[in-house]
């Protein structure tokens, strides 16, 4: 491995992702480094001249110049393209530090020029943030800003620690106000970088949406609640944000403020030297935590835990405190720990919470992304300044202001803050089912009730289009209301009869023995056949009356025959069966095919004692549509004599066999059992096996998860069917269930390494390189079925059709939310194997997996497809597999083809005889 792939698995970034992430971090770097010595300017020249205390209005005055920049920034944005406004912001921010430097050059002396100075390093802040994460936001997926929003970002760090270095340096000979025109010169270097970004292949993707993006924000009352209220995730995220950003600045202030009462820092340039290399460390510890362990910590900890350290850290800190305050108020250690929780506190805020929190707004789409960084930043950001200065003024003018009271307030801030954690963990999983699902009409949703509708369907039931008002008597069978007989009698007298015939259908399933009545009047009245059919069949159910039906027996219309045959047999007493049941025997028997058909249709629907004779000599019909038809009635019927007819006709019929079998329910799971049994061929029993699976229930279960324990040939369709029955995982079968997740997450990570491998070579076949890839998008579905046992299978299912339509943003929040539901080490392994990445990238990510001896060529590949006893690879990758062996002239062992020379599958012999000529 070179050193630049160290580098690069260090970083946790794939060779691809470099130059921008490398674009990015100098942009940053050299943003970071300009307004890191603007702040120790104006902090210092601050503090020389006024006491601890004031800050309390220089954080109310940054409340509202925030609100201000970001009501001009939106304006911009709105206004400008996405390159023109990061170019503007850029000037800016480097005409404000000139400004200020201009009016300390000419002797701008007033007060209110220094709290508007250090009040406008947070404008500043918020400014570069904006065009920062704007740009990043719009670039990476959920997935790719765990691993790249902590080493991109870091970018501020080395400068900031660089340019608090600088300033120690150069306050002693320039003076504190001449590191202005510094940090100017830092960030016009950055516009470099910005154009480089603009520039780059990598935003070409992006560059004809971004014009369209709008970031909504406003500074309005009603504005501003309504982008709070219209997305729970950006609330829950503003929230923690602004409960975070008091910390951090309450925990800065306190140390500040235990710095100015020392003796040793009265002068601004000593204190300037001060902040300097206290910043410096903080920022040096804090790029060692980004660049080291921040992706790798999120990925192995999750967002939640990962956002948890801060306030965990800052909760043990201020107890620590107060301690050390309790016996003694004037200790110096008291300096230290504030020192040490500071610097952490600060360094965790750089490398984990802001990158961490960020991400989680990442699912969102781009407009709501972007809209939600300027809640979190513009609006958030100020209120917490506001909420601060607010505090402090009140403690100093009611003169509460001590140490033990700021550390109470920090430790209730910091229980806040876990809880705000907590909370936003929720919201962002179901915020990520939400983007990853489509939204279905669902008639549950749909009240049917009231008198003004019913009013309304009830004209609709007259007036409305045939499609309308099966649509209503749709809705209508979930409902139990009285109202609606009304309204389905009205339907009864529709002029469309496929709508009479579908209200026939709902007084039949529903037992509305009040439209009987209706119901006769139709077989009397009405000229459709098929509609006086449908209710004779409803009204032997509702009323029978036998000598009604007995004289339909002889109508000239087979329809109305088989009606009334079928009302006889099903409800006449045994006494008065005898006519339809010899009818029923002439058609059986006939030797014209329509009545046979007819026979059959009867057989299919009701249940006589003799079916199953009848059935036999049908079933060994010479017609095949008899034949079929006949398989089809003993499937309905789900006689047990009749369904053991069926297996011998499986070898010549298999689906209609089957589909007869899944008809008949868990009747026809006997004969399934049955037919494993005597059946060879993998294609054979995996089609029974799904059959199971459609069928359902305890019994089907029970059945595939025999064959799971005793088989792996057939585990893809075991796993498919116990999908659908929408089984979960109890404690007597995890272990079973556990061992084969890992089996088929090894065969996926086992495809991926020979898919690297064969590119790799340049002998690689391309149908072989893509059935490869089929295989690998197989197993997949078959470890997401897996995963459905773990969790909530409507969940994953909704994972399953985001990562089918193979976009790019909807497919990273799928993996999201795997990695946040699913068991950890299946979850990493799972979605390092299927994220959009670099195949060479993912492989080393998993090198732990697989020896590096296995598939050191592409012969070694062949050699394992070709050899493999289990049925675990297809024909055609076989096929291909024997194709590349004879037209790359390989090095492979040629007396394993000779097994395939016997081979069933026509494709395999045809192309092994190739393969050994």
């Amino acid at each position: 491995m070179s050193g630049l792939q160290r580098f690069f698995q260090l970083l946790n970034i794939q060779p691809i992702e470099w130059p921008m992430v490398r674009r990015l971090f100098l942009l940053q770097f050299f943003q970071g480094a300009g307004i890191a010595l603007f702040f120790t300017s104006a902090l210092s020249q601050f503090l020389k001249r006024f006491p601890i205390s004031e800050l309390a209005y220089v954080f109310i005055l940054s409340a509202f110049l925030l609100w201000i920049a970001g009501y001009v920034c939106n304006r911009l944005e709105h206004r400008l393209p996405v390159r023109q406004l990061s170019i503007v912001l850029t000037l800016i921010i480097a005409g404000s530090m000139l400004f200020f430097w201009i009016g300390q050059f000419f002797a701008i002396t007033q007060n209110w020029f220094y709290y508007l100075m250090l009040a406008w390093f947070n404008v500043l802040y918020l400014i570069n943030n904006l065009e920062f994460w704007g740009l990043a936001a719009q670039l990476y997926d959920v997935r790719q800003s765990k691993r790249l929003f902590g080493v991109i970002s870091s970018g501020d760090i080395p400068a900031k620690f660089l340019g608090y270095t600088f300033a120690l340096v150069l306050v002693p000979y320039i003076g504190a106000q001449n590191l202005l025109l510094t940090g100017f010169v830092g960030v016009l270097i950055s516009l470099l970088f910005i154009n480089k970004v603009f520039n780059s292949t990598e935003w070409a993707g992006f560059n004809k949406h971004t014009h369209k993006v709008k970031q909504h924000h406003t500074v309005s009352a009603g504005a501003l609640w309504k982008n709070f209220i219209s997305n729970r995730l950006i609330l829950d995220t503003a929230i923690l944000s602004m409960i975070a950003f008091t910390g951090f600045v309450l925990v800065e202030y306190a140390f500040y403020a235990e710095i100015k009462e020392s003796k040793n820092y009265k002068t601004d340039e000593a204190f300037a030297t001060f902040t300097a290399l206290f910043m410096g460390c903080a920022r040096l510890l804090a790029w060692i935590l980004k660049l080291g362990l921040t992706s790798r910590l999120v990925t192995n900890i999750g967002n939640r835990n990962a956002l948890l350290i801060t306030p965990i850290a800052l909760l043990v800190f201020n107890i620590s405190i107060l301690v050390i305050y309790e016996n003694d108020a004037k200790s110096n250690l008291i300096l230290y720990v504030f020192g040490a929780a500071a610097i952490l506190v600060d360094a965790l805020r750089a490398s984990i919470n802001s990158p961490v929190l960020l991400t989680i707004l990442q699912p969102l789409s781009t407009p709501e992304r972007l809209r939600a960084h300027n809640i979190v930043k513009g609006v958030m950001d100020p209120f917490a300044y506001l909420t601060i200065g607010v505090l402090l003024f009140v403690l100093y003018n009611w003169k509460l202001y001590e140490l033990a009271v700021l550390s109470w307030v920090l430790i209730g801030v910091s229980i806040c803050w876990i809880i705000s954690v907590i909370q936003l963990q929720k919201q962002y999983i179901k915020t990520l089912i939400q983007t990853i699902s489509s939204r279905y009409f669902q008639t549950d949703d749909v009240q049917l009730t009231g008198k003004a509708t019913i009013e309304k369907i009830a004209a609709k039931m007259e007036t409305g289009t045939e499609l309308e008002v099966l649509y209503l008597l749709k809705l209508l069978e979930t409902e139990t209301e009285k109202a609606q007989e009304g309204l389905i009698a009205k339907a009864l007298q529709h002029p469309s009869g496929e709508v009479r015939i579908a209200a026939l259908e709902l007084v039949g399933k529903k037992k509305l023995n009040n439209l009987a009545a209706d119901v006769r009047k139709l077989i009397d009245e009405e000229q459709t056949v098929a509609v006086r059919a449908k209710a004779i069949e409803v009204l032997a159910a509702l009323s029978y009356e036998h000598a009604y039906f007995l004289q339909m027996l002889n109508h000239d219309e087979e329809q109305i025959q088989i009606a009334a045959l079928e009302s006889i047999v099903q409800y006449a007493p045994s006494t008065d069966k005898e006519p339809a049941l010899t009818l029923l025997q002439q058609w059986a028997t006939s030797s014209v095919k329509k009545q046979r058909m007819n026979a059959v249709q009867i057989l299919s629907s009701v249940s006589i004692a003799s079916s199953h004779t009848l059935l036999f000599a049908l079933l060994n019909d010479a017609d095949k549509e008899i034949r079929y038809a006949a398989i089809v009635a003993a499937g309905k019927s789900a006689e047990p004599k009749n369904l053991e007819l069926l297996p011998a006709l499986f070898a010549l019929h298999p689906k209609q066999v089957l589909q007869a079998l899944i008809t008949a329910g868990s009747k026809g799971l006997t004969q399934i059992r049955l037919l494993l049994q005597q059946t060879t061929t993998a294609k054979e029993q995996s089609s029974l096996i799904i059959a199971a699976g459609r069928i359902g229930g305890e019994e089907a279960e029970q059945l595939l998860i025999e064959l799971l324990e005793q088989q792996t040939t057939n585990s893809a369709a075991i796993l498919k069917a116990l999908n659908r029955m929408n089984y979960t995982s109890d404690e007597k079968h995890q272990a079973l269930i556990d061992e084969r997740t890992n089996q088929h997450l090894l065969r996926a990570v086992e495809l991926l390494f020979m898919l690297n491998r064969l590119l790799a070579t340049e002998k690689t076949n391309l149908f072989l390189y893509n059935s490869l890839q089929l295989e690998l998008l197989e197993e997949r579905e078959t470890v997401l079925n897996l995963f459905s046992f773990y969790s909530e299978k409507e969940q994953v299912d909704k994972i399953k059709k985001a990562l089918q339509l193979n976009q790019r943003e909807t497919a990273a929040n799928a993996l999201e939310l795997i990695e946040l539901t699913i068991r950890k080490d299946f979850a990493f392994t799972f979605n390092t194997v299927f994220e959009e990445a670099d195949i060479s990238f993912r492989c080393s990510r998993l090198r732990k997996m697989i020896p590096d001896s296995l598939y050191k060529n592409i012969e070694q590949v062949i050699t394992h497809i070709l050899e493999e006893e289990k049925e675990e690879f297809n024909h055609w990758t076989k096929a291909c597999s024997l194709h590349s062996c004879k037209f790359h002239k390989l090095r492979v062992d040629h007396t394993i083809f000779h097994k395939y020379l016997q081979s069933e599958n026509r494709l395999l012999r045809e192309t092994a005889a190739y393969a050994v000529t």
